[in-house]
């Protein structure tokens, strides 16, 4: 639906792990790679790869430079 248009995150906390799993379950962002996460805490990212693993084949969880 956005194309290839990347979206970044910064905090992958609860609220962004829900904007991030209703973007991804309802096919606005079809790519999970288009998505880029940025978070202090690594397991968080770790977390959010596993849990966009559960419903995609891949997913990159990734820190925003720039």
């Amino acid at each position: 639906m956005l194309g290839d248009l990347k979206i970044a995150f910064i905090g992958g906390g609860t609220m962004g792990e829900m904007i991030i799993s209703r973007l991804l379950s309802t096919k606005i962002v079809e790519k999970p790679e288009l998505i880029i996460v940025s978070d202090p805490v690594s397991t968080r990212c770790l977390h959010l790869e596993r849990e966009c693993d559960s419903l995609l084949s891949e997913s990159r969880c990734k820190s925003v430079h720039n």
